[in-house]
């Protein structure tokens, strides 16, 4: 059993997508950076991404109630054990024996946004979930595999999807020669940024006229413009359908790094082919699986 102990930030539970509910208004979900909780699931000894937690900025404080096989993986951070006068790091990414008793602990997140902790077996939530996040809050215990691992470790900057100052976008069914201000930029995120969407700060670009629109599909990814002239872009968690313009969508390749993009950080974007767009994609996806493949196969358990 894992019980949280503190929680500083945003936490959550996420697992793999669950197909077929998007018609009932249930969002994608999942985890905000695949590979990220990919990697970390499969240093765990995993198939796939069981339920696994999920945090913002700063890591939770976690007890074990009984011996643990874990993995931590996303962007670099302080890890420690600790019980009673005795403390032992823990180098991240990787995996380790989280003892019973002992409180894992960590700090900030000096760059990237989400952190990914991995339990062999998988975490266990309290309550049955219809869709792929489930809330964490301070005081909640969460059922877990009894295990131990053989600790490993990957390079620091390995294993997440880091952001880069561009990202790409395809035009969207409103894409105009006005919304084309998009990719001016450059951009900043705003701190009212979470799983559904991230603000973005700016030069506001002209809106379109909006009176009398119906809502449409959107997807995580999707860049909509509010009358603001502000875009918002939706994340894993946003809705399913929206009646601001859909002026361009965040390409699959890129959807990880905008994940871990944090409050004040800066891109701008740039318009890809939809060639382009599904040749990144198919390039990602076979990256993606040769690693958390290779991870795999070097076993250890």
């Amino acid at each position: 059993m894992i019980e949280v102990a503190r929680m500083p930030g945003p936490c959550r539970l996420v697992r793999d997508p669950v197909a077929g509910l998007r018609h009932l208004g249930v969002p994608r979900g999942g985890p905000a950076d695949r590979l990220a909780c990919s990697v970390a699931n499969a240093l765990a000894g995993n198939r796939g991404n069981p339920w696994t937690m999920e945090f913002a900025l700063v890591a939770p404080a976690l007890r074990a109630r009984t011996s643990l096989a874990c993995a931590y993986s996303g962007p670099p951070l302080e890890l420690v054990l600790e019980s009673g006068g005795a403390s032992r790091p823990i180098r991240v990414p990787g995996s380790f024996t989280w003892p019973e008793g002992w409180l894992l602990r960590g700090g900030a997140l000096s760059t990237g946004a989400r952190g990914y902790l991995a339990v062999s077996g998988g975490i266990e939530p309290s309550a049955t979930a219809l869709g792929a996040a489930i809330r964490v809050e301070p005081g909640d215990r969460f059922g877990a595999r009894e295990g131990r691992c053989r600790t490993r470790h990957m390079a620091m900057d390995f294993g997440w999807s880091k952001p880069r100052d561009v990202l790409r976008v395809v035009a969207g069914s409103d894409f105009t020669a006005e919304l084309a201000g998009l990719l001016g930029g450059p951009w900043t995120v705003s701190s009212a940024s979470d799983r559904m969407g991230i603000r973005l700060e700016g030069a506001p670009v002209p809106p379109r006229h909006a009176a009398d629109r119906l809502s449409e599909p959107v997807e995580p990814g999707t860049v909509q413009v509010p009358g603001g002239g502000l875009p918002i872009i939706l994340g894993v968690d946003g809705q399913t359908i929206g009646g601001y313009p859909r002026a361009a969508h965040v390409i699959d390749a890129d959807l990880d790094m905008l994940g871990q993009l944090r409050p004040g950080d800066r891109f701008r974007m740039r318009l890809a082919s939809l060639g382009e767009a599904c040749n990144l994609a198919q390039e990602r996806l076979r990256a993606h699986g040769a690693l958390v493949l290779g991870i795999a196969a070097s076993g250890g358990w």
